[in-house]
């Protein structure tokens, strides 16, 4: 390992002793905890899965809508990283539907790029806070991550138009950044070099 794993690894490690000395328990904490035990590998990502997503409904009873929203975007990037797509897709979705505080839409929202670009119109069109279109913003992301896995750049391209509104809303340079790079891969896939 090089020094900075094992300077995390350290600190991790003092952060779940205090956690486990102090009794401390919250839905912040389990989640960190288990995601801790997901990186270190003492957990699989489906398991890791199966246990924040049980957290994010506890958030959502609790309407801690902010968190939940966070923990659905952590297992769309577990998703990610095992290419499952349709997976991102849907878990981004579920990143945003009480985005406003009140349910956008049930679960027949389907996986294809047009529903999605609705979703976030519809959004668009409601009167959000900076936090909420913050969330908006790494949800797109989700989504370009997702359709870009998917091959489908055209969608990709579309969704970052929409992020580099955000986030130049919300003065959110890095959130730029990540729309650029997503909308450059996109428009090198659809071979529109000269836009």
């Amino acid at each position: 390992k090089n020094q900075p794993d094992i300077q995390i690894s350290n600190r991790l490690k003092k952060s779940s002793i205090f956690v486990t000395q102090n009794n401390l328990n919250s839905d912040r904490i389990c989640f960190f905890n288990l995601k801790i035990d997901f990186i270190s590998k003492k957990i699989n990502g489906d398991q890791y899965i199966k246990e924040i997503k049980e957290i994010a409904l506890s958030c959502k009873l609790k309407s801690d809508f902010q968190f939940a929203s966070e923990i659905y975007r952590e297992i769309s990037i577990v998703y990610r990283n095992s290419g499952n797509y349709n997976q991102m897709i849907y878990c981004t979705s579920q990143s945003l539907n009480y985005l406003d505080g009140k349910e956008v839409f049930k679960d027949d929202l389907k996986n294809s790029s047009k529903d999605v670009i609705e979703l976030i119109k519809t959004l668009l069109t409601t009167r959000l806070t900076v936090e909420q279109l913050s969330n908006l913003s790494y949800a797109i992301n989700r989504y370009c991550d997702a359709f870009s896995l998917k091959g489908d750049h055209v969608s990709v391209n579309l969704l970052t138009d929409y992020n580099i509104v955000v986030n130049k809303k919300i003065k959110d340079y890095r959130g730029l950044v990540h729309s650029y790079r997503h909308k450059g891969k996109s428009l090198f896939f659809l071979e529109k070099y000269a836009e």
